[in-house]
């Protein structure tokens, strides 16, 4: 088993593009950051150019970077799983291995239901609440983008749910390939 390492999808949409590409400048500027970072501290004539400001931002991007790219993740059902026993069941029991993927949605929809309850909350608290590093950038403006990452995640969950429930009534148990993220070879 190899993993799938293509950035295509079967059925790509304005949201999938969007929360792609989001990912994608985010991991730019975190390396533009970076990058910038390390040659205004290393090159002794670079010495009067003050880059304090980009230490706390390269890490603000990338906090919220991982969120984003958490949902492109979820959309492409590449999360880390250990899915050894439901290989084995799903040999035996197809049907009951769907059942234990619902299960599984379940319980990971209702993890990430609370969780962007909880940034709505810590965004609206936040909002004005200055994070002392940067002036011009608040706490609420970091949980905001942490917020739409996990609603990303939610939006994707409850699609893979749709999906699979759809599948079980079709009583088509052939797992999909999309939904493991992994290829036989």
């Amino acid at each position: 088993m190899e993993a799938d390492q293509s950035l295509s999808i079967k059925k790509e949409n304005v949201l999938d593009r969007v929360f792609l590409y989001t990912a994608v400048a985010l991991f730019g500027l975190t390396l533009l950051l970076t990058t910038v970072q390390v040659l205004v501290r290393q090159i002794p004539f670079l010495g009067f150019i003050d880059a304090n400001w980009t230490v706390p931002v390269a890490r603000f991007t990338l906090i919220i970077m991982t969120y984003i790219g958490g949902a492109v993740a979820t959309r492409n059902r590449e999360h880390i799983s250990i899915d050894l026993v439901l290989d084995w069941v799903g040999k035996f029991y197809p049907r009951l291995r769907i059942g234990l993927n619902i299960i599984s949605d379940l319980i990971v929809i209702a993890f990430l239901t609370i969780a962007v309850y909880g940034t709505m909350l810590s965004t609206s608290g936040n909002w004005n609440t200055s994070v002392g590093a940067v002036s011009g950038i608040t706490s609420g403006y970091i949980y905001l983008g942490i917020g739409v990452g996990l609603l990303g995640m939610l939006i994707y969950e409850l699609q893979h749910i749709y999906d699979t429930i759809v599948q079980m009534q079709n009583k088509d148990t052939k797992p999909d390939s999309q939904q493991e993220g992994i290829e036989d070879v």
